[in-house]
């Protein structure tokens, strides 16, 4: 009698909630518990679904992450993208390139102003070396908004897409000094547009940056 007290308990809004809370507040391995004790009396809870998905994405529990999401998102939910855009983090988590991509592309046509969605897919993009897709992505967000890595990745697109000149400005705006990519990016530029005294320069510090780099400047012809 003791030990089946609680099986036929029924799982309200509350004991939602209150899952909810412990992932709010970064108890990621509570509100998975929670969650999970939940489903285990209805299985197709779908805020459990949700909450669940979601802490084991943030735990690093992709492929559990994937299972869970696309569970509710079969059933027609994504909350504005949201859904789809975590799930897409799973998949790109796990190496499913296309399939985050997928997932980023539908959060992004659900909310136009989804910058993370954006910042996400021209990561993949670039990862992918799909630098004119990347290229559509960095450029509908502000520039204000990119950070040093994406700021050389733009750079990156607009040299591989034959736009120097805008390459040339993009990386001029990289504030930190010592970054390799940087560097290597800026002696490209530089080399194509004559430079080559800067280009020297900038090869040579990446080299340094990058001590194995050196082996490769060797084959490199100014």
């Amino acid at each position: 009698f003791i030990e089946d007290f609680d099986k036929e308990i029924l799982y309200m809004d509350n004991d939602v909630h209150k899952a909810y809370s412990e992932l709010r507040q970064s108890c990621l391995s509570s509100a998975i518990s929670h969650f999970s004790m939940i489903l285990a009396n209805d299985p197709d809870n779908t805020d459990a679904l949700k909450g669940r998905g979601t802490a084991e994405c943030m735990t690093g529990q992709w492929r559990r992450a994937v299972e869970d999401l696309t569970k509710v998102i079969d059933k027609g939910y994504t909350d504005d993208g949201q859904l789809t855009k975590i799930r897409g983090v799973a998949f790109a988590a796990l190496g499913q390139y296309t399939a985050a991509i997928t997932d980023f592309s539908l959060s992004i046509a659900l909310s136009s102003s989804d910058t993370e969605g954006r910042l996400e897919r021209a990561r993949l993009h670039m990862i992918r070396k799909s630098y004119t897709l990347a290229l559509e992505d960095y450029t509908c967000i502000p520039l204000s908004k990119l950070n040093d890595q994406m700021l050389i990745d733009l750079a990156e697109c607009y040299y591989a897409t034959g736009d120097v000149p805008h390459a040339a400005e993009v990386i001029m705006k990289v504030k930190s000094p010592d970054d390799q990519r940087k560097s290597y990016c800026h002696y490209l530029i530089t080399r194509d547009v004559g430079h080559i005294e800067e280009a020297s320069i900038q090869i040579i510090h990446a080299a340094t940056l990058l001590p194995s780099f050196l082996i490769a400047i060797r084959k490199i012809k100014l």
